[in-house]
């Protein structure tokens, strides 16, 4: 029995003058299956779509899976194999009851992205269709790890090629992502002409992501370009929850790999949601550090235009005409996908030449007669998940100086329209929700921005942190013989030290309250110049200072001596020394971090009273030194 793929190869090969698919390739498709791996979003676990896998190539008669399309290749069936296969993938995809949610992901074998392949695509938007599907849901993976492959990639023709065969395909309104990111030697050049919706990062710098700081920064710089260029970012090969977390830290918008689900023959073993990741979410204590409500009070609700009709079809000229006409301040509109995903914006200066023509309207409408396309004024914008913090999306601002904005999402859905100005009215709130946080006295930060900062160095484990907690040593006795006026003094003295350290070292400084403070180090991989031990002598030489400096504001007789006379706490004369400062200092290697906020302010406090009672007031911890707690 001939296969539906096989059928209508034969089919197309009567009217295209293709060849016809020999009784072994036929027998060969009808054994070849695919698996199914779902892609889901590392915050909700929602699945976005899901790859589809070669499988029984074997019992097929080959060696491997890249065996079928070079041998497909020696006998000149690439494009009729590849189609067949095309087609078998999406009767497996549709197998599943919410497939029109969701994306296929479909490798394509790249020798047929070259110029010369170019009309075997003719129509594959008609072909997709007539399974149902938009070809928005169809994501072609581009990949540069084989051998067979690499020609062409390399080829400053081949690219060219390339070129043209992608902007087809992306005019027809299919999505694109590069596979294996970082596997082989033409990923940038790749990355650069395709233009990719997605971008996989290859198993090989998942897999142990927590455990390598080389890794992170490999992982971390690839999300920030991603981020630049408007890419959403899936990690391949995700194995553990160690990993799970380390993606999430860097950044990743998707996850695969078998800590969600083993690739699965049975289409009816994909969910809609993966419950798993909500799991990991509730084990993971530490703060998340989201602005969300800052970014929902900021972004403009701008009408998204629609890509497609009731029917499927393409929207109108008149539609987006009509919109402008409406909304006559709006300078663009978003264009959302039929799940309400973005996949870019149409701007009114770019139709202008068209508008202010005579017959420019007349032209627009009449495709036939000028080949011109709706999706042809859809440019690409840089897109943000609501969760993203301020300062990552104004990075993006300054990375892409040009942009009129960012269109941000909600689990993969258009929420909304963050523009520069409003970037700059939510940069403005957050400096307000900062400044009420601020220590009356010393105007240092408060204890909000504190367990912000300590909080990041739990989640960030690319790099070292060192957390250091000041507590004033005999302040009480002091206070009772000088005075609170004094008392100031010696705390708007302390805070003068933090300052001027951090004028030398870059540092978050904080005041906790009374005599207390805090001072943060982050100790970035790439800085070799500041390590854990540089921060301990930083810390041990502000704390000679405030020592040295705080006896100025003492009388005479009491420098002179070296103590003063106060009341104890039963109200005894008792003599004390003169002010000094304890100093605890935690160290956060870039090793895993289960703990949860309170956990670090008990150990800071803990190392505080043995800081107290050491002869040089200094205590210090190492956090590996100190077996974790189970997460509750």
């Amino acid at each position: 029995m001939i296969t539906a793929p096989v059928i209508y190869l034969e089919k197309r090969s009567r009217h295209s003058g293709d060849q016809k698919l020999n009784r072994t390739w036929q027998n060969a498709l009808e054994t070849l299956d695919f698996a199914l791996q779902p892609i889901v979003n590392i915050h909700t676990g929602m699945c976005e779509g899901c790859e589809a896998l070669l499988r029984h190539h074997q019992e097929a008669g080959f060696a491997s899976i890249q065996a079928v399309f070079n041998q497909a290749q020696t006998d000149h069936l690439l494009a009729e194999v590849e189609l067949a296969l095309r087609a078998k993938a999406i009767h497996k995809f549709m197998e599943i009851p919410f497939h029109h949610r969701l994306k296929l992901f479909y490798n394509i074998d790249n020798r047929l992205l070259s110029s010369d392949n170019a009309a075997s695509h003719l129509g594959l938007a008609d072909f997709v269709q007539r399974f149902g599907l938009y070809p928005g849901s169809f994501v072609y993976e581009i990949s540069e790890r084989h051998e067979s492959n690499m020609d062409i990639l390399n080829d400053f023709h081949g690219l060219e090629g390339i070129k043209g065969v992608l902007k087809n395909f992306r005019r027809e309104m299919f999505k694109f992502a590069i596979d294996d990111f970082g596997t082989g030697l033409s990923g940038l050049q790749l990355l650069y002409h395709s233009e990719p919706d997605y971008m996989k990062i290859d198993r090989f710098f998942i897999d142990g992501l927590a455990a390598s700081r080389r890794k992170k920064l490999f992982v971390a710089s690839t999300v920030k370009m991603a981020r630049t260029l408007g890419n959403s970012v899936i990690a391949e090969g995700l194995e553990s929850s160690d990993d799970f977390y380390a993606c999430d830290q860097v950044g990743c918008d998707y996850v695969q790999g078998y800590l969600i689900q083993r690739p699965t023959l049975n289409a009816g073993e994909i969910r809609q949601t993966y419950e798993m990741v909500a799991e990991l979410r509730r084990r993971d204590r530490r703060d998340p550090g989201h602005d969300q409500h800052l970014i929902r009070d900021q972004i403009e609700r701008l009408k998204a235009i629609p890509l497609y009709g009731r029917k499927g079809e393409l929207t109108s000229m008149d539609t987006v005409f009509e919109a402008f006409r409406q909304e006559k301040s709006n300078s663009l509109f978003p264009v959302v996908d039929h799940n309400h995903e973005p996949v870019g914006v149409i701007r009114e200066k770019d139709l202008k030449e068209y508008v202010y023509s005579p017959f420019g309207k007349d032209i627009l409408r009449n495709r036939a007669a000028l080949s011109c396309h709706f999706t042809q004024f859809i440019s690409r914008m840089p897109v943000t998940e609501i969760r993203t913090r301020v300062e990552n999306i104004l990075e993006i601002f300054a990375l892409n100086p040009e942009a009129e904005g960012t269109l941000v999402t909600d689990n993969g859905r258009y929420q909304g329209f963050l523009s520069a100005n409003a970037l700059l009215k939510l940069l403005s709130e957050k400096n307000l929700e900062e400044a009420r946080d601020q220590n009356p006295l010393t105007r240092l930060p408060g204890n909000y921005l504190i367990s912000r900062f300590i909080s990041e160095g739990l989640r960030d484990q690319a790099n070292e942190y060192v957390y250091a907690y000041f507590d004033f040593d005999n302040f009480k006795p002091f206070n009772d013989k000088y005075g609170l006026r004094n008392g100031d003094r010696a705390i708007l003295m302390f805070a003068d030290i933090l300052r001027e350290t951090g004028n030398t070292v870059r540092c978050f400084i904080g005041h906790v309250g009374g005599d207390d403070f805090f001072a943060g180090f982050k100790l970035e991989a790439w800085e070799r110049e500041l390590g854990a031990s540089q921060v301990e002598d930083i810390v041990r030489q502000l704390c000679r200072r405030f020592a040295s400096d705080a006896t100025s504001i003492y009388n005479h007789v009491d420098r002179k001596n070296g103590f003063i006379t106060a009341p104890d706490r039963e109200g005894n004369p008792k003599k004390f020394p003169l002010l000094t400062v304890s100093a605890a200092l935690l160290h956060l290697p870039t090793d895993d971090r289960p703990y949860a906020l309170e956990e670090i302010f008990t150990i800071l406090a803990e190392l505080k009273k043995q800081a107290k009672h050491a002869p040089d007031k200094f205590a210090a911890l190492t956090l590996n030194d100190r077996p974790a707690r189970a997460a509750a």
